[in-house]
Parts: C-alpha cells; sequence; structure tokens
C-alpha cells in the first residue's frame, strides 16, 4: 500500500477557437464523488480560465506533488495543448499518472493513444465508479485488470475492458464542485447545470448519442433524469445563498424521451412556482418537444431561450442525417415560439455531400422568414462525423470518404461541382470575420439574461452579421447560377465589400463586451476583424507572444524619443507621438527606455518609471496606442555607466557600474556598485515591471543590450568584480536572472516579458556569441517569452546601427546569431532588428529564415507609415541609414533628412 493517499487534479484544456470558456461540470462531478466516497483530495484547473502556458500548468502540477492528472477531453481541439501538457509532465516526473476521459477517449481511444502515447489510462463512459475503483486500486496497489470502463497499453496492445453499466439515479450525486464560481458571478455569467445524461436519438452525426450507445447492456437509446426536486434544490441552493437568477440547463436533450419526460418538466415548473424562485433558463431541445401549453407554462416559470437542433429545412437532409424530424415539425416549433416570444437559436447545416443549389436556396429562404440573427451556425458550416456514429459506420467504406488525421474526422468532396465553389466562398467569409462571429455571439447567446437594452443592442448587432451572411450567399449564389465558375477574385471582393460595416460593428460590440467581461478577467479574450488585412502574406498574419495576440509581424524598436518632461513624466508631446504612431498600422511598438532609477536616465528628456507619480501619464498614453489598434510594450533599463554627466549630475553626480571601468563614450569613470545598491536596483526593476502592468501596458522589455547596466553585469570587459556578481559567466548572469524571476514571479506567468538582447560586444575580451547562447538558453527555461536580438557596446569596435544600407544584402546584419539561436533549440519567439529596409527581406525573413518579428528602429522615425505604405505597394523604406536621428543629443528623435523635405 503506498504511504500516502494519491492527490488527483483535473484539467479542463484549453480549447481552440471556443466561444466561452466552458465550465466542465463532468470534472466537477468527479471531483465531488472522490472527495465524499474516498476522501481523496482532488483540485480543478480550468486553463481557459487561468490563461495558463501547458509549461507552467505541468510545472505547477509537479510543485503541488500531485499523484494523478486528469484530462477532459471533449473536442480535437483540445488535444494540442494537452499534448504538450503531458510531455512535460513525463519530462518534470516520469512516475506521475495522466489518465484521460470524456468523448474522445470513450469513442476515438486508439487515436488519442497515438496522439498523446503519454497518457497511462482512459476511461469510456461515465467514470464516477470507474475512476473510485481505479484509484482505490492504485493506493492499495491491487489489480486493475477488471475495473469496467478502463483502456491502456499493455505490451503493445490495447485493453478495452466492459464498459460500465448506465447509471440509473444520477440524484444520488452529489452537486459537482465549482471552483470558478466566483469569476463566473463577477463575469455576469449564467450558472451551468446539469438536469440529464445521455440521448435517446441516434443523430447520424452524433457522437453524444453514439458515446451513450456504447455502454456494454444498452439495448435502446440511453438517457437518464434527475428529478425535479433534486434540480430546484441545486437552483434554490445558488438562488438563496448567491442571489443567482440565470441558470444554462447544458442538457444534451433536455427532455430525453418526450412522451415519457413530459411529466419531469410539469414537475419542474411546480417546483419552481412552489418555493417562489424567480429564475430565468434556457435549455437545448428538439422540434418535437415544442408544444404551445407545456412552453406558455415554462416561459411562465421563467423559460427565457431555446436551442433547437433543427439541422435543415431540406427533407433529404434530415432523413440523411438520422434527424427523425420533418420539416413541418422544425417550421411549427419556430411558429410556436416565435408566438409566446421565447427567444431562440437554430442550427443550421448548410453543407453535406449531397447539397444541391436549390436546397442552399430553399434554406436562405427559411433562414429570412425567421430572421437571420436566429441562425446559430456560420455559413460554411458542413457536416462532418467522428469514429463509431451511425454515419461513420454507414459511410467508413465508401470511396468519398476520406479520413482526415490531423482532425480525426471523416470528410469528403461535395458532390456537386457548383455548390463545393460556393462552400469555398463561404469559408472565405469566415476565415475572415471569423473574430467577430465569436465576440457576437457570446454577446447574443451567452449574455442572454442580462437587461433588455443591452440583449437588444446585441441581437441587433448579430442580426447585421448574420443578415450580412445571407447577403453574400445569395450573391454568390446568383452568380454562379449564370456563370459555369466561380472566380475566388470574384468572392473576395465581395467579402472585402462588407469590411468597413462589419468593422464599425466589431467597436459597438467591443463597448458591449466591455461592460460585462473586464480587461483584466481571465475571461477577457481580444475578439478583432482586422481591416484589409492582407491574409496571403505572412507579415501580416497574427501572432501570439504568451498570451498576447499581435496583429501582425512588425515591430518598432524600442527607441529613445527625448520627448518627456524634464522630470521624465508623460508629456502631451509624448502622448502625441505615440498615439500617431499607434495609428500606422503597427502590430507592436515598443517604447523607448523608461528608467527605472533616477541616476540610470540615460539621456535627455527620456521618461521615467521610477515612482507611482509615473504611472498615470503613461496609463492616457496606453490607451491612445490601443485606440488606433497596436499593441504596446514599455521598455525598462537603468543606463548605468552610460549616463551623460549632465544629467547624471542632476542626481548623484557620479556614474554606478558593476566595475570602475572608463566609458570612453561618456569619459566617466563609473563607481563600483554595493551589493545592497545592487539588491536595490533589482528591486526598482521588479517595481518598474509591475507599474508598467498597473498602466496597462501589454507587457515589457527588460533592455538587457547596447551597453546599459545589465549588459554591464554581463559583460567581462567591463564586469572585473569578484564577487558572487562577477568573474565566472553565471555569475555575470545572475543579476539579469534576479530581475526576471523577480518579474515573472510578481507580474505572472500569462504576461508577456521579452528582452532585447546583445549577442557579443565587439570589444577585446567582451561577451562572446558563445556564452550568449549560454545565457539565452538559461532564460529560455526559465520562460522568457521573446528575444530581440542585437549586439555591441557603447565602446565597441563596430558600430550596431550600421550606416548608408542601400542594399538588399547588406540589411539583417544580426541575422547570422538567429541562425545560430534556433540551431541551439531554443523555444522563444524571435525578433531581429538591424538594417531592415526593404519588403523582399522582410518577406524571406518571415517565410524562409527562423524569424517571428521583424523590428525596425531608424525605419520608423523616417516613415512611421512604413507598414500602410506597404500595404499599398511600396517595396523600400526611404531611409538612407544616415543615422541622423540619433546625433542629435537634446532634441527630439526625427528624421534630419526627410522631415518636412520632399519625398525622394
Amino acid at each position: 500500500m503506498l504511504e500516502k493517499k494519491p492527490k488527483i487534479v483535473f484539467v479542463s484544456p484549453y480549447c481552440l477557437g471556443f466561444k466561452t470558456p466552458q465550465v466542465r461540470l463532468g470534472i466537477g462531478y468527479l471531483s465531488s464523488y472522490l472527495k465524499k466516497e474516498g476522501d481523496y483530495q482532488t483540485r480543478i484547473i480550468n486553463t481557459a480560465y487561468e490563461k495558463m502556458s501547458a509549461k507552467d500548468l505541468a510545472k505547477q502540477i509537479v510543485t503541488k506533488d500531485e499523484t494523478i492528472v486528469g484530462f477532459s477531453l471533449k473536442l480535437i481541439s483540445q488535444i494540442p495543448y494537452s499534448k504538450e501538457t503531458c510531455e512535460e509532465l513525463k519530462k518534470l516526473n516520469s512516475n506521475i499518472i495522466i489518465i484521460a476521459g470524456g468523448y474522445i477517449p470513450t469513442l476515438s481511444y486508439e487515436y488519442l493513444h497515438h496522439k498523446i502515447p503519454e497518457i497511462d489510462y482512459m476511461f469510456r463512459g461515465e467514470s464516477e465508479e470507474t475512476l473510485l475503483k481505479f484509484i482505490n486500486a492504485i493506493y492499495e496497489e491491487k489489480e486493475i485488470i477488471h475495473i469496467n470502463g478502463l483502456c491502456y497499453m499493455k505490451n503493445g496492445e490495447f485493453i478495452s475492458n466492459n464498459l460500465p453499466e448506465p447509471k440509473k439515479n444520477i440524484d444520488k450525486y452529489l452537486f459537482p464542485d465549482r471552483p470558478y464560481l466566483k469569476e463566473q458571478i463577477k463575469n455576469h455569467l449564467s450558472l451551468t447545470m446539469i438536469t440529464s445524461r445521455g440521448c435517446v436519438n441516434n443523430c447520424g452525426f452524433c457522437a453524444i448519442s453514439t458515446y451513450y450507445r456504447l455502454y456494454s447492456s444498452a439495448t435502446k437509446p440511453c438517457w437518464i433524469g434527475r428529478s425535479a426536486k433534486n434540480i430546484v434544490d441545486e437552483i434554490e441552493h445558488f438562488y438563496r445563498n448567491y442571489g443567482l437568477r440565470d441558470f444554462t440547463f447544458s442538457d444534451n436533450n433536455f427532455f430525453g424521451d418526450f412522451e415519457k419526460t413530459k411529466s419531469r418538466a410539469e414537475k419542474l415548473i411546480k417546483e419552481l412556482k412552489k418555493r417562489d424562485l424567480k429564475i430565468r433558463f434556457r435549455f437545448a431541445c428538439r422540434s418535437d418537444n415544442v408544444e404551445y401549453k407545456l412552453f406558455k407554462k415554462f416561459k411562465d416559470a421563467g423559460l427565457f431561450q431555446v436551442f433547437l437542433g433543427t439541422e435543415s429545412v431540406i427533407p433529404r437532409a434530415l432523413k440523411y442525417y438520422n434527424k427523425g424530424l420533418s420539416v413541418e415539425q422544425n417550421i411549427k416549433a419556430v411558429e410556436i415560439l416565435t408566438e409566446l416570444g421565447i427567444d431562440f437559436q437554430l442550427a443550421i447545416l448548410w453543407f453535406d455531400r449531397f447539397t444541391t443549389l436549390d436546397e442552399i436556396e430553399k434554406n436562405l429562404e427559411f433562414t429570412k422568414s425567421v430572421k437571420p440573427g436566429q441562425i446559430h451556425h456560420l455559413p460554411s458550416s458542413i457536416l462532418r462525423f467522428t469514429e463509431r456514429t451511425p454515419l461513420y459506420n454507414k459511410s467508413k467504406n465508401l470511396d468519398f470518404v476520406k479520413y482526415n488525421e490531423e482532425k480525426n474526422l471523416f470528410c469528403y468532396e461535395i458532390q456537386d461541382e457548383k455548390v463545393a465553389q460556393i462552400h469555398e466562398a463561404c469559408i472565405e467569409w469566415t476565415n475572415t470575420y471569423y473574430p467577430l462571429y465569436l465576440l457576437l455571439i457570446r454577446l447574443r447567446f451567452d449574455y442572454w439574461h442580462l437587461d433588455e437594452e443591452f440583449t437588444k443592442k446585441a441581437k441587433e448587432l448579430y442580426s447585421i452579421l448574420k443578415q450580412s451572411e445571407v447577403e453574400y450567399m445569395e450573391k454568390i449564389l446568383v452568380f454562379i447560377k449564370n456563370k459555369n465558375n466561380l472566380n475566388p477574385d470574384f468572392y473576395k471582393s465581395i467579402v472585402k465589400e462588407y469590411y468597413q460595416d462589419l468593422f464599425n460593428i466589431q467597436k459597438q460590440a467591443k463597448v458591449l463586451y466591455n461592460k460585462v467581461v473586464y480587461k483584466d478577467s481571465p475571461l477577457y479574450v481580444d475578439f478583432s476583424i482586422k481591416q484589409n488585412e492582407q491574409s496571403d502574406d505572412i507579415s501580416f498574419k497574427p501572432i501570439t507572444i504568451n498570451k498576447l495576440t499581435i496583429k501582425n509581424r512588425f515591430v518598432r524598436s524600442g527607441t529613445g524619443e527625448r520627448r518627456a518632461n524634464p522630470d521624465g513624466s508623460v508629456s502631451q508631446e509624448l502622448i502625441d507621438f505615440y498615439e500617431e504612431l499607434g495609428r500606422q498600422d503597427i502590430g507592436l511598438i515598443i517604447t523607448g527606455h523608461a528608467y527605472v532609477e533616477m541616476r540610470g536616465r540615460s539621456g535627455y528628456r527620456l521618461p521615467g518609471i521610477s515612482s507611482d507619480q509615473f504611472i498615470e501619464g503613461w496609463k492616457k498614453l496606453v490607451e491612445k496606442v490601443h485606440n488606433g489598434g497596436s499593441k504596446i510594450i514599455l521598455q525598462i533599463n537603468h543606463g548605468g555607466a552610460q549616463s551623460p554627466k549632465d544629467i547624471i549630475k542632476m542626481y548623484s553626480g557620479q556614474t554606478v557600474a558593476p566595475s570602475a571601468v572608463q566609458n570612453y563614450n561618456f569619459g566617466m569613470i563609473p563607481r563600483e556598485l554595493t551589493e545592497f545598491e545592487i539588491e536595490s536596483l533589482i528591486l526598482a526593476f521588479i517595481d518598474a515591471g509591475l507599474r508598467a502592468k498597473k498602466a496597462g501596458f501589454d507587457g515589457i522589455q527588460i533592455l538587457c543590450s547596447q551597453g546599459y547596466l545589465i549588459s554591464q553585469f554581463l559583460s567581462p570587459y567591463i564586469n572585473r568584480r569578484t564577487d558572487k556578481w562577477g568573474g565566472s559567466l553565471e555569475n555575470r548572469f545572475r543579476f539579469l536572472k534576479r530581475i526576471y524571476c523577480g518579474l515573472r514571479d510578481k507580474l505572472g506567468p500569462n504576461y508577456p516579458i521579452i528582452c532585447k538582447f546583445p549577442m557579443e560586444d565587439y570589444v577585446p575580451n567582451g561577451l562572446t556569441v558563445d556564452e550568449a547562447i549560454w545565457i539565452m538558453r538559461q532564460l529560455d527555461n526559465l520562460g522568457m517569452d521573446a528575444f530581440e536580438v542585437s549586439s555591441g557596446v557603447s565602446s565597441s569596435t563596430r558600430n550596431n546601427c550600421v550606416e548608408n544600407i542601400l542594399k538588399e544584402d547588406q540589411e539583417a546584419y544580426f541575422l547570422q546569431h538567429i541562425k545560430r539561436i534556433r540551431q541551439e533549440g531554443i523555444k522563444a519567439k524571435l525578433i531581429l532588428v538591424g538594417g531592415i529596409r526593404s519588403v523582399p527581406v522582410i518577406k524571406d525573413l518571415l517565410e524562409k529564415e527562423s524569424i517571428d518579428l521583424v523590428s525596425m528602429c531608424r525605419t520608423f522615425v523616417c516613415e512611421p507609415d512604413f507598414v500602410k505604405k506597404i500595404k499599398q505597394g511600396t517595396k523600400r523604406t526611404k531611409c538612407i541609414s544616415c543615422n541622423k536621428c540619433m546625433n542629435y543629443y537634446k532634441q527630439p528623435t526625427k528624421c534630419y533628412v526627410f522631415d518636412g523635405a520632399e519625398d525622394r
């Protein structure tokens, strides 16, 4: 027997593209059951709420000494995150036990094993009893081979035991654990509940009904409901104790076998009225469940919205899908709900293999008759089916069905060539406006329960999007009926016709969204469509650094602006400067260095972040940049020995550095820092990072290069100390390591931290490339999000800002360093700066080299609107790299060649 009971953590993995972070009640039931029946210590992590990277999740689990890690896998899109987490878990602790349950392990366990071989055991079917037996066996070191529902690999073969018996009474289970309840309440979400399990229908594509039909003794459809009393007990608990009024019944089908379970619905209505619970709720059902008298009673009891799985109004399609519904039933259900004034959303699958042009037209007519704003699915929605579903069993041996290994889906070509072309055109629409769809459907259907003004506006905005979709599809349909082929250039041009209107809709929708989900909330997601984005050019494709999504690959490198007030506070001139820069379509703007300590100010009219008094000014500046559409990161720095005499005289009268080594550019011998001062400076950097976050910056950049203080610690040429801060490479790295670790600890795992990093000093006995790689690898392992690669110090024999770059082969002069970094396996994002001037070079760097983003300094000094000009066809910047912009010490940084002059 093990010395101590296993600790179990359940993980709801991040799901790509999901609309709202889902409340996984399945693992909530598992958690509460293990606590009650086995007295086990459990924990639940919903990574969508935590916004936690896979690496950070694995580290946290191992740190907490948790023995068993369970993944809830419902969707294929959860696999990439889960795979990365499992790989990291096994690296950190090979003895940890990884398990998985849900639809994917139940229906596609071989596929899951192929994708994530690190999973030790899979649980098929509902798993409360199975899991308890398994954990008891692990704890007591007993045999597991006969546990029903268990699936695992042994000696190269799958052992898949019989599924457990279907549940007969689910009232016996405790209410599920809800660790994110406070976050859900804070963000105005309705409370999600499960009132039943299973589904009595046998829709051909549905994994849910298939899941429940796999039970070993299930000879008929499996559906089991909680009693009306049990349901209302849970409602009343949250109504009385938390003041909650809005509930979502998250059942596959609220009614089950309608004629047999209608009485449960009647009892539920009576129980709600008996206890005087004035709530609002919504549920999902079929069209043949909608009866006028019953639903009128439901409305009186608080029914506000219904999700109808109509799928189509085409008889052929309904038969093919095995829906067991008629067109007339679908239409009748819509009429009843409309008459009663109950809001509803309809599922419409627009395409399958056999769809015809006439069928598309009929579905469009139906959509317009019920109003497009009631339709849930995108215009590109197409029938897909997974392993073991009825359509899979029927179609798996047919030639037209192709298995998509990556998505574990069975796909096919649409039979009618013209319909296939329409589907391609609808994919173009979806790819363009999908972020807006996610934003609006969240407002329309996830915040259905808010005040009348809010819901009215949400419906209006969503309806405009859906109406635009219908218009678009009609235009495509008319065109293809009159022409032989649908030219992609034609439908792309129609997509672009809607840009401005929908871009304006997005702005209005974000105002609503920001009322219910706050930017500091883990639920906050920036859903944005990008106006006139060139999706076929990698330069304009978005990229993510940590949790920060950047709209394109262009970075404005940190550039001293020399526009702050004399005391270092943010001036109106500085705000205006960045406001204008934020309008220029630059993906990421890095500010000029902001000093973390007064004596670290390294230039005239440079801004500070050394005390709280600076925060308000920076807040205003950040807001202006965000309004323009760019992201902005604050560069934090200390000049050390590189501070001019007249500036340093104002504070301490002498520069400081790791060692008293003369700085020839500034003409002074600095004073060597004491250990106490070094510790204070580390805290100064950390405090500066916290202020940056409070000011609303999207991240920070630590300036480690160009010969400033951190660079001075790294360089053996400057750092000649003999204590723990100097000498060996590890000692020279200690100052930067302490700064980064302190920042990461205070700012959290999800706040982007990048650094501008020196690859070599270009001075005798200076930092070498090999040493730089070693330091970079340490930072990468610690979780640094990105490196902007540079080189050189102020005393360098080589200028790190090369002059007179007039040819493409002179550009990107630090590229060789990036190539070396990637060879060393560094995983962080890499940003290349250094003489990048032309579009062909930019494309080569992004497409052929291992560059994630391109960074420019002098280019944006000369032409702040260079990105916009690229979109208009410009191939090269005007900047001639004369470096005059950097040579006027007490003047604002600007182009002294073309500023105010005519273009060449």
